[in-house]
This record gives structure tokens, sequence and C-alpha cells, in this order.
């Protein structure tokens, strides 16, 4: 199954060969500056689910793969930044681990939650 979806893609702006871009995580007054000097160009993108291809992509080939590891957090435990840090994490880095056992360190950078997809394919199915 796909979608057609409109994605935003920063534009490319000849301001970009002279001023990188940016953005603030934090309101700033006005007569000082503007919080980011981004401008986004809307693509239209078809999204695929890849549920029944994910064994096709590898780390090796494509710069990542999928894997079905188990989480002993619910659902609602994603709302909460603290769980996912403290229940989560662990769980993530030991099947890293096990998943590349040659790797010298493996840290856990961030993450993002993403809900609104999920209940979109969790609707259609």
């Amino acid at each position: 199954m796909s979608v057609l979806a409109s994605i935003e893609y920063l534009s490319r702006l000849d301001l970009y060969q002279t001023e990188k871009p940016y953005m603030t995580t934090f309101e700033i007054p006005g007569h000082v500056g503007r919080t980011t000097n981004h401008q986004y160009t809307p693509h239209e993108a078809r999204i695929q689910d890849v549920r029944d291809t994910k064994a096709l992509f590898s780390l090796g080939v494509h710069g990542f793969e999928y894997r079905d590891w188990p989480a002993k957090l619910h659902e609602v435990d994603f709302d909460d930044p603290a769980s996912i840090e403290s229940c989560y994490y662990p769980q993530v880095l030991l099947q890293m681990r096990q998943a590349f056992p040659d790797a010298k360190e493996i840290l856990i950078l961030s993450h993002l939650v993403g809900k609104c997809f999920s209940w979109l394919m969790r609707e259609r199915n």
C-alpha cells in the first residue's frame, strides 16, 4: 500500500551560499533577528508501506535496515520522555549490542516519537 503526500523540503536559496540555514529553538525579539531563515518547497512523494519488504533493506547497502524487537513499553509509555530514556533506551542498547557485537560503542543520541503515521496505518488496515 502507498499514499501520495506533500512533503516540504528546504528550498535551494541563493541565500544559503553565504548564510547557513538556521533555526533557533527559542523565541528572540524581532529587533534582534529572525528565529529561522528556512524556506520550504513542497514536493509530492509516494510513501510506501514497507512492512512486507523489510528484509530487502540492509545496513551495508542502504544505510539502514529494519529489525523487529520486542519492547517492554506500552504505547502510552512513549508519551513520557522519562520512561523512554529509563526503560526503552536500555532495551534498545541491549538489542543493538546483540545485533552488532563488534561495535566499539553504541550511543543513543536522540529519539522521535512518530504516532500520527502509525495511527493512520492502523486505521487503514
